[in-house]
């Protein structure tokens, strides 16, 4: 069984050229896509970050979402994302909750939490808080490959906790990978 990012790099060696991303105007090819992913895993390890850490993904669908989810796995890190359309109560809980050792977030949902952990902008755009940003360019960092498994830990998904609060269910790569061949 493979992992999530292998899935993604034999389509990546299949289909270089086309385009595996539109975000509005923007157009990532696969090529250039498995290029952002692999600096922004860099950054990702330059910060600290390591196989089973949680990083909370909190923004919306965007270019920039998609090659942190991607960069989070790579390095066997454990993908948390945040609905951007909590609360900041809720957001905090998850945060804390999960255990994640870095929020990478739109700016415009950023807020002063009490307990958070060190947050980056996904994206320039909107950056008007003055978050720093994640994968700066021209910060070179080098990558480091990490061993990932297809039954290793890809994601903690919350529950909406209707009936208490909610509770983070885990995700291997395989189970991700068969759930979206289903």
């Amino acid at each position: 069984m493979w992992t999530i990012n292998e899935a993604l790099d034999s389509v990546a060696r299949q289909r270089k050229s086309d385009i595996a991303i539109v975000d509005g105007a923007q157009r990532i090819r696969y090529d250039e896509l498995r290029r952002r992913v692999k600096h922004t895993a860099a950054w990702l390890q330059a910060q600290g970050i390591g196989k089973g850490d949680k990083v909370a993904l909190h923004g919306r669908n965007s270019a920039a979402w998609v090659i942190a989810y991607y960069a989070i796995l790579d390095i066997g890190a454990v993908a948390v994302p945040v609905n951007h359309k909590l609360a900041a109560p809720e957001t905090a809980y998850i945060l804390e909750h999960s255990e994640s050792r870095l929020w990478l977030v739109d700016a415009d949902l950023h807020r002063q939490l009490d307990g958070a952990p060190p947050a980056f902008a996904l994206s320039p755009a909107g950056n008007e808080a003055g978050l720093p940003l994640m994968a700066p360019e021209g910060g070179a960092h080098p990558y480091r490959p990490v061993g990932v498994e297809a039954d290793d830990l890809a994601e903690l998904l919350y529950t909406s906790g209707t009936t208490g609060r909610p509770k983070g269910c885990m995700h291997s790569h395989a189970n991700v990978i068969l759930a979206g061949t289903g």
